[in-house]
């Protein structure tokens, strides 16, 4: 079964040292439980997918698997926060090694609202490829009421890592800046980030 969501969330690039001293901040209070990830990118040979700011992974996280289709909204970029509609699936965990030997089958799996919004770009779907994939660290944390924080150590291609906070729940700009007062005053480096993961990952193997 296939869930939609349209997410809203503040990207926040960060240094090594903000990254535990904010596992500092959380220990305090909280237990700290690690999430291993690792997603597998599909797009086009020419990267249509990326270019028209659609992600196609497929995530492994523990012992299950995840298809999801993001459509970053495009609509208004002056924005702090990045709103996309994403579209999940669960998938059995013997269909990976399937789906990167043939991407193809992907399209199967895909919603029907997903399959449209690809066709409506004009995206050639026989000719999906796996990209490659990326391995992912996340702690999902409780700093301030009513978000959740996800802390992630990413591993990029050509041994680059980088670190991230991704504050999901945002509504509005008000929200973002409460959220950077906090992290300011707990003197927490970071710099707004729009660019996703996938992005930089393409970024990183052209």
């Amino acid at each position: 079964m296939t869930s939609k969501t349209i997410e809203k969330e503040l990207k926040l690039v960060i240094d090594r040292d903000s990254y535990y001293k904010i596992i500092q901040i959380a220990n305090k209070n909280q237990k700290l439980d690690i999430i291993n990830q690792k997603n597998y990118y599909f797009d086009t040979l020419d990267y249509k997918l990326q270019k028209s700011g659609i992600t196609l992974r497929v995530r492994k996280e523990k012992r299950e698997l995840f298809l999801t289709l993001k459509i970053k909204d495009t609509s208004n970029l002056n924005l702090s926060f990045v709103s996309s509609t994403e579209f999940e699936t669960k998938l059995p965990l013997v269909t990976l090694q399937k789906l990167t030997e043939t991407p193809t089958q992907i399209i199967k799996d895909l919603p029907d609202e997903g399959l449209e919004v690809l066709k409506s770009l004009n995206i050639q779907l026989s000719t999906l490829k796996f990209i490659g994939s990326i391995f992912n660290k996340r702690y999902k944390l409780r700093l301030m009421d009513n978000y959740v924080f996800e802390l992630d150590y990413t591993e990029l291609p050509h041994n680059n890592v980088s670190y991230e906070l991704e504050i999901e729940g945002i509504t509005t700009e008000e929200q973002c800046s409460n959220i950077l007062n906090y992290l300011s005053n707990y003197q927490i480096s970071y710099s707004v980030n729009t660019m996703s993961k996938y992005n930089r990952f393409i970024e990183l193997i052209k």
